[in-house]
């Protein structure tokens, strides 16, 4: 599968081509501040992972302190998807 750009990922789900945001949580997102959105890591920010296939895309992990820091893991990229979506609203 290929990877897009984050911005690219951010205009499906707000077209609602993979993921239909509701208004509902489109309102709450636009509420909610840039630093806290990582309160969405478990809810929307699995649906983005799933709906976009993000665990099917190959990256190369970054280890550090035991943990994968890459910027491309799939956590990692649904949380940069989501930043750019609350940034678009």
């Amino acid at each position: 599968m290929k990877r897009l750009t984050v911005d690219a990922y951010a205009d499906l789900i707000l077209r609602g081509d993979d993921l239909k945001l509701s208004q509902d949580t489109i309102k709450e997102l636009r509420a909610c501040p840039k630093d806290e959105l990582i309160r969405y890591h478990s809810s929307l920010g699995r649906a983005i992972r799933n709906s976009l296939g993000l665990w099917q895309i190959p990256w190369k992990p970054r280890i550090k302190d035991g943990v994968d820091v890459s910027k491309d893991h799939p956590d990692a990229l649904s949380m940069a998807i989501l930043e750019a979506i609350h940034k678009k609203l």
